[in-house]
């Protein structure tokens, strides 16, 4: 049997403005997890062993750079 690598793909281009907030709602802090809701979706992606596909828009620069970061101190391979 040929197993396949898991692939997460998280979808982040949206402009969030439902949110009511000016910073991208991925980097919003969850009041119950206490962590920003990327992060957390990243930690999950990571406990069972995927991969990440981050989707974006040009314009989510810092968003792009703090996953980045965020994925080479986790060990977390990230293609964008």
């Amino acid at each position: 049997m040929n197993k396949s690598k898991l692939t997460v793909v998280l979808p982040a281009a949206g402009y969030g403005t439902r949110m009511g907030s000016p910073l991208a709602k991925e980097m919003l802090i969850n009041p119950k997890t206490g962590k920003k809701f990327i992060q957390f979706s990243l930690e999950q992606a990571k406990l069972i062993g995927a991969d990440v596909v981050l989707i974006l828009r040009k314009e989510k620069h810092e968003l792009k750079i703090w996953v980045t970061e965020f994925c080479e101190q986790n060990d977390i391979f990230l293609r964008v």
